[in-house]
């Protein structure tokens, strides 16, 4: 700001909070506001406007924090939610929101989660929005190890570092990215073989194998000892059209040459993408954005040896590059034109945006706010002196007023009430503001041992969970009975399995 400051005529500031304020929720805005003054000297203008907000949440902006006791509010609907765990947390508040989307007309693209740590609940809202058909979108992107295309791929590649182990070879063969024009029965008998061969790895230790069964029949067997006998291996020339099939795999997997430049390197492996049809193969829209991703980190890694000029290396070099380069790359699922998605981001990025529904995870002890600590290496003071975010006094309850004003019309705050060993998980203190404000309307705890009724369900797998616990299925819902029935079935089987006969 000070470097643009001095290119124009006239520089125009806005910002949020009171000017002089001494709420302890504002302390977030005054000490950049201080801040803005100490270092422009500007003219302020204050707007006078109160927030437009709903009365609940209105409510909440006025009183949150402030020290003083205030009359509890009354809310028609519940606005604190408390589940057993994280995942029964992600779970409910997506299917607070399908309910909002399907019954109240609430547009998707308006509505967004913020959770306070990305790697417990991100995961746990991805696999539940599949099963709701919630299209999701989370603003902190993928790593580009997490695709499972790109996985299978570091898996194939890595292949001949790997010695070509038997068990990695035959995963890569019953994968579904690669085309190796070869059925599964076939994969089946290399898996077999390899059992029975106590082939461990090696391309050396196949032909070996091949060899002894190409010269045996199942009525000549002296080179097999009684326990590697299996009379459905292949022997004979059959035997030998699987040993073809084998060496015809291994020649299009092993790397050609020993020392090559990593532009050679880069064109041999494209090569071996297009022969087997991997770009072919893959269908979701998470695995074509990573496949995106990867490509553009292939020619980042082919410009840099034309501006750094050609260096000879071998394959596993090459290898190690690669793979350095792919984890270090980031990707962002895509989503179809004109698609809309339900977002979820961190508790920090909760600012700016307006939302008609807004979601907040995790407000039990510990999970938000987070438990300050210093850095080992980086002091506060070093910090501060390279401009790094502060480890200590943060003010979270700062980001907290952000997090609870961003919507425009419906509020839902949850926490897990037990930790993973079972025991009870206390309340944050930010829950505890809120629930100081508010009485026991606005609160819903969900038990898991309590039979859902059939209209909560958010998915066919809930609605069908809730018919077996209540042992009957609508008639309203007919065109789950096949599905009823395998229930039933399995339930028998079942039964049967854990009878003492």
């Amino acid at each position: 700001l000070k470097l643009l400051s001095e290119q124009v005529s006239e520089l125009l500031i806005t910002f949020p909070g009171l000017n002089n304020s001494d709420r302890p929720a504002h302390k977030r805005f005054e000490d950049s506001i201080n801040r803005l003054i100490s270092d422009f000297s500007p003219k302020i203008t204050a707007l006078k406007n109160p927030p437009r907000l709903p009365s609940v949440i209105g409510y909440l902006e006025r009183h949150i924090f402030d020290i003083g006791t205030v009359d509890k509010l009354s809310t028609d609907k519940f606005i604190l939610l408390e589940a057993r765990s994280p995942a029964d947390e992600s779970r409910e508040a997506l299917r607070w929101i399908k309910k909002l989307v399907v019954r109240e007309n609430i547009p998707l693209s308006n509505c967004v989660i913020f959770t306070p740590n990305p790697a417990v609940y991100h995961p746990l809202l991805k696999g539940c929005a599949v099963e709701f058909g919630i299209p999701i979108r989370f603003t902190l992107d993928d790593s580009l190890e997490k695709s499972p295309a790109i996985a299978a791929l570091v898996n194939l590649i890595s292949l001949p570092v790997e010695n070509f182990k038997s068990h990695l070879l035959i995963n890569i063969l019953r994968s579904p990215y690669f085309d190796f024009s070869i059925d599964s029965e076939t994969v089946d008998t290399f898996d077999r073989v390899s059992r029975v061969g106590q082939i461990v790895e090696s391309w050396v230790q196949w032909d070996e194998t091949w060899s002894r069964l190409e010269t045996s029949s199942n009525d000549q067997k002296e080179d097999l000892d009684d326990e590697r006998n299996a009379p459905k291996l292949p022997r004979g020339t059959e035997a030998a059209v699987l040993h073809a099939k084998m060496d015809s795999i291994f020649k299009k997997i092993t790397p050609t040459g020993t020392v090559c430049s990593q532009v050679e390197w880069i064109n041999w492996l494209e090569k071996l993408i297009v022969h087997l049809k991997f770009y072919d193969n893959v269908e979701s829209e998470r695995d074509l954005s990573a496949c995106e991703v990867f490509q553009e980190g292939l020619r980042a890694l082919i410009l840099s040896e034309v501006i750094a000029g050609d260096r000879q290396m071998e394959y596993s070099q090459f290898l190690s590059n690669l793979i350095s380069n792919v984890y270090g790359e980031k990707f962002r699922e895509s989503l179809e034109d004109g698609q809309s998605a339900l977002i979820v981001g961190r508790m920090t990025e909760a600012r700016g945006t307006r939302f008609q529904a807004v979601a907040l995870l995790g407000l039990s002890e510990g999970s938000f706010p987070t438990n300050e600590r210093p850095d080992p290496f980086l002091d506060e003071s070093l910090r501060k002196t390279l401009g790094l975010e502060t480890r200590l006094q943060r003010e979270q309850a700062g980001l907290f007023y952000q997090a609870i004003t961003r919507t425009d019309q419906h509020l839902l705050i949850t926490r897990p009430y037990l930790s993973e060993d079972g025991e009870e998980w206390e309340a944050s203190v930010f829950w505890k503001a809120v629930l100081s404000l508010v009485d026991e309307s606005a609160i819903n705890t969900v038990n898991p041992d309590t039979i859902q009724p059939f209209s909560e369900a958010a998915s066919t797998q809930e609605l069908l969970f809730s018919a077996v616990r209540n042992d009957s299925l609508p008639q309203d819902y007919w065109f789950l009975q096949n599905r009823w029935d395998d229930l039933q079935h399995a339930q028998v089987v079942l039964q049967a399995r854990r009878s003492k006969q």
